[in-house]
């Protein structure tokens, strides 16, 4: 099952997850990664910078 599919028939006690909600967590997860591989590679890059 792919994960999209997985995440629409996901329910926790028979309550499901909406549109909105659906929309909402892609876009999270989405900036998250952005946000995540931004301070990675400016962590690295101050350590190669100065690495005292």
């Amino acid at each position: 099952m792919p994960r999209r599919s997985a995440w629409v028939h996901a329910s926790d006690e028979g309550d499901s997850l909406s549109e909105v909600e659906l929309v909402s967590m892609a876009f999270l997860l989405l900036v998250g990664r952005e946000t995540t591989v931004d301070l990675i590679g400016d962590g690295v890059l101050a350590l190669l910078r100065d690495p005292a």
